[in-house]
């Protein structure tokens, strides 16, 4: 739970869609007589969550969050601090695209591993979605993310390279594109 003045939620209200006025004033309704409003962490984590870029801004002004994973993690040094451990590359200083492939292959399910956080992708359950992304080469010979694909029960590709999410799977595709592109063939 956390405290905010029904002044900084004025500030809030008037730049939040109709349905999230409808709750500021249900939250303002149900505690008339304070000047300081108490709102319940799951609802700011939602209205977090629904933000767009702009409205996080403001409400981290008021309100403290969690670091979301896409947050904590910008380089691939995040990714071994989320971690908690050392990155040891088989080559550190790669010299041909095997080493960098073999790199690549160290670094990836790390990276899969970070951004799934506890969750354990369950090959058993057609109900639980696993996403991994799907390079192209372009025109120019140049690799280019061609989709991020779902699968629910198989898994087509060797290693640690599937994402809980479809949000996650494009991050990091976004992030370490490098490192992926790595792992490809010439």
């Amino acid at each position: 739970m956390q405290q905010i003045t029904r002044a900084n939620l004025k500030t809030i209200y008037d730049v939040v869609c109709q349905g999230w006025q409808k709750k500021i004033t249900d939250a303002l309704n149900s505690q008339p007589f304070v000047n300081e409003i108490s709102v319940a962490d799951d609802v700011l984590e939602t209205a977090y969550a629904q933000a767009d870029p702009d409205q996080k801004k403001l409400l981290r002004k008021f309100f403290t969050f969690a670091e979301s994973v896409f947050e904590k993690i910008q380089s691939i040094e995040d990714v071994y601090k989320l971690l908690g451990i050392e990155r040891k590359l088989p080559f550190p200083n790669p010299s041909n695209k095997l080493e960098r492939y073999l790199n690549a292959c160290y670094d990836i399910p790390h990276i899969t591993k970070a951004y799934n956080g506890n969750v354990v992708l369950d090959w058993n359950n057609s109900n639980q979605n696993k996403y991994f992304l799907y390079w192209k080469k372009n025109s120019s010979g140049a690799w280019v993310l061609h989709a991020v694909y779902c699968y629910c029960y198989s898994a087509d590709l060797g290693f640690g390279c599937y994402f809980a999410n479809r949000d996650a799977a494009s991050d990091a595709a976004s992030k370490f594109k490098t490192i992926f592109t790595d792992h490809l063939p010439e």
